[in-house]
């Protein structure tokens, strides 16, 4: 089983912006103020409620951090980023990394449409700035945004070419997040990454599929150039299965700006024999697909695959 099934159902802005859920434009993640050495470090596990003044690492990675006084961050279910808050304060910060980067990677990514969710994206305002190191690109809010917030990032290229991203957003009459961003993305330590396949490399020894999944949601996230994926296989216990498929996509240029959407959704029942997992649709149409397990180098971990796409096997909130 993942070690992504237990975590919350939110990489999201939920709290800020319902129903939204967090970019999946970018790769991995990690977020604080790095202080202490890396070996007093935790690897980062995903559902656990950080509180202030932990030490965290992701060492496939690189990536060194503490979180700072006053705020909690977590790694929620099928993410990509860490989702950090203040205490008493409407704020958040999200966080995310990809390894293997560049300068033009960074550039790249900043200047482009971020996809929140099929109702709220991010679209550049401005030019991309950089000083010291440190870029910086403003953005407005399209779509759902009912609390008025404003929205910025950072970004920075580490020694061991790791990007590291900061997406803040705050209510329109407050500066929290500039300086407590800046601050953030300054101290983050980058140390050679380590990421390392472990020595039982054979991930699909002994696996009972069916008890894996019975009861469960297999997730599938992708955003690519403003489209946005989000999948769900909601395996119930009884034998059926609710589909869905939720798409969004944004895109800007200097003559018009575009955004849509599209859902899909369907059911039937599903079995699992062996490594396969069968599923009978009420239209009278059949699909089928190979179940593994395989190593994640970006992550450090174990992931379910459904063919060749990784899919996060999350708690089912549809049925038991």
């Amino acid at each position: 089983m993942d070690s992504t099934t237990a975590i919350m159902d939110l990489i999201m802005l939920r709290a800020l912006l319902p129903n939204s859920a967090l970019p999946p434009t970018l790769l991995c993640l990690i977020f604080a103020f790095a202080t202490s050495p890396l070996q007093a470090a935790t690897e980062i596990s995903p559902g656990v409620l950080y509180q202030p003044g932990s030490q965290l690492k992701v060492s496939s990675l690189g990536l060194q951090l503490t979180i700072p006084e006053n705020w909690q961050a977590v790694l929620p279910a099928g993410s990509e980023a860490l989702v950090m808050e203040p205490t008493g304060q409407t704020a958040r910060m999200i966080v995310t990394a990809a390894g293997q980067s560049s300068a033009q990677t960074v550039q790249a990514l900043m200047s482009q449409p971020q996809v929140l969710d099929a109702m709220t994206q991010l679209q550049p305002v401005g030019q991309l700035s950089q000083q010291a190191g440190i870029y910086a690109q403003q953005f407005k809010l399209v779509g759902n945004n009912p609390q008025n917030l404003k929205a910025s990032a950072y970004g920075r290229l580490g020694s061991n070419q790791t990007a590291l991203f900061v997406i803040m957003l705050e209510p329109q009459n407050q500066n929290l997040l500039a300086e407590v961003g800046r601050k953030f993305i300054q101290s983050v330590k980058f140390n050679p990454p380590q990421a390392s396949v472990p020595a039982n490399a054979d991930g699909n020894q002994n696996i009972d599929w069916d008890q894996a999944l019975r009861g469960r949601t297999l997730q599938y996230l992708k955003t690519n150039n403003g489209l946005s994926v989000d999948k769900r296989m909601n395996l119930c216990s009884n034998g059926t299965f609710f589909y869905s498929d939720n798409d969004s996509y944004v895109s800007s240029d200097a003559i018009s700006d575009f955004s849509g959407s599209s859902q899909s959704s369907n059911a039937g029942r599903w079995n699992i024999s062996g490594d396969q997992i069968k599923l009978a649709w009420n239209d009278g149409s059949t699909s089928q697909f190979t179940l593994s397990r395989r190593y994640v180098r970006e992550w450090g971990e174990w992931g379910t695959f459904v063919d060749d796409e990784r899919w996060f096997n999350n708690r089912n909130r549809v049925c038991n």
